[in-house]
């Protein structure tokens, strides 16, 4: 929210409405003040981390959803950069079963699922989040394999049960094949020889893009 309240200022700003702008961009100061002072919590093995939901009253959720938004999607979104401390401690936590209950592992696939579908269903869309918030080749290929292995009627599926690649819901989530297309146009662009090949030059939308022979 702090995020895309600033952005709507810097609209409003260019569109000439200063004061409606100053009062939101202040909003956006005061709720991201707000999530730092109130929404980081000190995990006894992974150091300062943000919490997925706080209470107020000094209680706070440690788990992470594969919804987007979600604290593994906070880069993407614009709060953090990967490389903050916090975030890289939150990342480590909402990736291992002991952090984030809801991340789930079987024989056939892994990643973080949600409440709303039980304790077996992983949510590709949260390989591909790990893949776009990640600079480790080997981390991003596997989530991409794990994605691409899962989709096997040609679309990426809304969740799999990790136990049973073939058990998934919905054949066709628009939302994720649009993260998909969002995160191989990152990588093409942040790491294109992972997409095309050894010697291959980034790739940018709307610019010509150079092979090395």
């Amino acid at each position: 929210m702090s995020v895309e309240l600033k952005r709507t200022a810097s609209v409003l700003e260019a569109a000439g409405k200063q004061d409606v702008a100053k009062g939101l961009r202040e909003r956006a100061e005061s709720i991201e003040k707000g999530i730092w002072e109130h929404g980081v919590a000190k995990h006894k093995k992974y150091g300062d981390v943000f919490a997925y939901e706080v209470d107020g009253y000094g209680s706070q959720v440690l788990m992470d959803d594969a919804n987007i938004p979600s604290l593994l999607a906070l880069p993407i979104l614009g709060f953090v950069n990967a490389t903050d401390t916090t975030y890289q401690n939150t990342r480590r936590m909402i990736l291992e079963k002991a952090g984030n209950p809801y991340y789930l592992t079987g024989k056939d696939f892994s990643g973080i699922g949600g409440p709303h579908v039980g304790l077996t269903y992983a949510w590709p869309m949260s390989r591909l989040v790990q893949a776009r918030t990640s600079d480790k080749d080997d981390e991003i290929t596997a989530s991409l394999q794990a994605v691409l292995q899962s989709s096997r009627l040609g679309l990426v599926h809304e969740s799999i049960n990790v136990n049973r690649i073939v058990d998934y819901t919905r054949v066709w989530f628009a939302w994720a094949n649009s993260v998909f297309a969002q995160t191989i146009l990152d990588l093409a662009a942040r790491k294109p020889y992972l997409i095309f090949g050894e010697g291959a030059s980034p790739y940018v939308i709307g610019e010509k893009a150079s092979r090395k022979v």
